[in-house]
């Protein structure tokens, strides 16, 4: 009877070393299925990361583009300005001076 029992031990032993290796199999697949997604998640991260690294770049250097157009405008506008006055015999000094003049009669 003891042999009865130690066989049922051994038996009982040998099921749960079996259950465990079932259990450690299945906890693997289950790991190395979450390292996939995450590898992907890393992925998509990095190409997000890139892109927008790119858009920066795109937009820093549309901006200074803008910004230089504006003042060459800015120039352009200032030379067309001292032109036309020029073209009516109106000098910097002369518009200052009818400026002064128009502010006197407006008081």
């Amino acid at each position: 009877m003891d042999e009865k029992i130690l066989a049922t031990i051994d038996e009982l032993l040998e099921r749960l070393e079996k259950m465990e290796e079932e259990e450690e199999i299945q906890q693997l697949h289950s790991l190395h299925a979450e390292r996939g997604v995450l590898l992907q998640e890393i992925e998509l991260s990095s190409n997000a990361f890139e892109t927008t690294t790119e858009l920066v770049l795109e937009a820093t250097t549309t901006l200074s583009f803008l910004q230089a157009l504006v003042e060459l405008t800015e120039e352009i506008q200032a030379a067309a300005e001292r032109k036309w006055l020029a073209y009516w015999g109106i000098h910097e000094a002369d518009k200052r001076e009818d400026v002064s003049v128009e502010m006197q009669q407006l008081s």
